[in-house]
């Protein structure tokens, strides 16, 4: 929640922003616009709806269009399989994965759902299916090295799954590819070791021009062959594994990400009024909102998170919506796993009584941690919704955070209301 209170005169104005209760100050010399959205400090990440207020504003549906029969294929890189799995587990109508996916095992992005990991490959998959146009040498590999079969069977075959298909959900992964140098066709992931030769096989970092056009291209077929369908894309939040260039990985890892969400943000503002289009930003919560999203290996996303990132996205795209105390609940683990909360405060929710419980949110509130005392009351008014003693410890929290608290209250009482 954000507040601009505006203080002195003339040339000595200046502004004041106050974000979840924390002091930003700008000068007042600059013209800032319709929507000056402002950064958060890292208070504000401590609240449960820091996500939908400072990451998912301006990328939402305006309404829901997801139940729990819509067909809905995913692939993508390997970030498409968390989706997938989530969704299928909550009982929606996969048709590239479970049980479905058997009758579908020759189509590529069922056989190597989280192998399609760059926007060359899934240009080549959408113009084969519909133009009937397939690369000119063997480029399409499965996990085994093995050569996809571009047969009229599998073709067929793919189209009636896309043509089924509602809604797409396509995750990108990277922006450097191996390519054929005489016809300068991409790999879909690297050369099989048995077949490369440097003087055919080449590497190199795609441009955010020509993902760009491949990401137009994609929704352009979709469209054309499936007009009613939804398109939703997602960056995958997973690093690069490894780098082929002559640099750091961490770095051109940064560069491969921002190559593909500068591209993705193009087309996205390009389209996006036309109505089928949504961008949903599961690497900036990853990113952005935790400290520590990833496990040992410094690639995967810890558990708690993804099941987080998830609850988000049903809660925003589909209409069997979670209970809202589950985002809160949800929240709140994935912030204890991911750096945002101490880990002390999980035993404080689990393993202490009402007494001791709130004892520990005044020693908050004492302390002077209204950030973490906000995160730990909304948790605990999950638990205790008829606790006056929560209400009241956080409603007298400083200003703009009491607000805060008190709108949610008051949003948390109508859903309950409406149920």
């Amino acid at each position: 929640m954000r507040k601009i209170i505006i203080e002195g005169k003339g040339s000595n104005k200046n502004k004041k922003v106050l974000i979840s209760g924390q002091e930003m100050k700008v000068n007042h010399s600059w013209y800032r616009g319709e929507n000056a959205n402002f950064r958060p400090p890292l208070s504000a990440m401590l609240s449960s709806t820091a996500a939908k207020e400072y990451i998912l504003k301006g990328w939402l549906p305006d309404q829901t269009f997801i139940k729990k029969d819509t067909r809905i294929t995913t692939f993508g890189s390997c970030f498409a399989v968390n989706i997938a799995r989530y969704l299928e587990k909550n009982g929606y109508n996969l048709l590239s994965t479970g049980q479905q996916s058997t009758a579908n095992s020759n189509v590529f992005a069922v056989s190597c759902n989280a192998g399609i990991v760059n926007t060359f490959t899934m240009r080549q998959l959408f113009e084969w299916v519909y133009e009937n146009k397939k690369p000119k040498v063997p480029v399409w590999h499965d996990y085994g090295a093995k050569i996809y079969e571009f047969s009229e069977r599998n073709r067929q075959q793919t189209a009636k799954l896309f043509n089924k298909s509602e809604v797409f959900v396509i995750t990108l992964g990277l922006s450097e590819v191996w390519y054929e140098k005489e016809t300068n066709e991409v790999f879909s992931r690297s050369v099989p070791q048995e077949i490369f030769d440097e003087d055919k096989h080449g590497f190199r970092v795609s441009t955010i021009e020509e993902n760009r056009e491949n990401l137009t291209a994609i929704y352009r077929i979709i469209r054309k062959h499936i007009p009613n369908a939804k398109i939703v894309f997602t960056l995958s939040p997973v690093p690069l594994v490894a780098t082929f260039r002559p640099v750091s990985c961490i770095s051109a890892n940064n560069v491969s990400k921002a190559t593909l969400r500068v591209a993705l943000d193009d087309v996205v503002r390009e389209f996006q009024a036309e109505g089928n289009l949504f961008y949903w930003p599961s690497y900036e919560i990853v990113t952005e909102l935790f400290p520590k999203p990833f496990w040992d290996d410094n690639r995967h996303v810890v558990e708690s998170i993804l099941d987080y990132i998830m609850t988000l996205f049903e809660a925003y795209y589909c209409e069997d919506k979670c209970h809202p105390d589950m985002l809160i609940k949800r929240f709140f683990q994935a912030a204890i796993s991911g750096g945002n909360i101490p880990e002390y405060l999980h035993e404080t929710v689990t393993d202490k009584t009402y007494d001791e419980a709130i004892a520990q949110l005044q020693e908050l509130t004492v302390g002077n941690n209204p950030a973490l005392a906000l995160a730990l009351g909304e948790r605990l008014y999950v638990d205790y919704p008829d606790s006056t003693e929560i209400q009241e410890i956080l409603t007298a929290l400083p200003n703009l955070i009491s607000t805060h608290f008190e709108k949610r209250f008051n949003e948390r009482k109508k859903d309950l209301q409406s149920r």
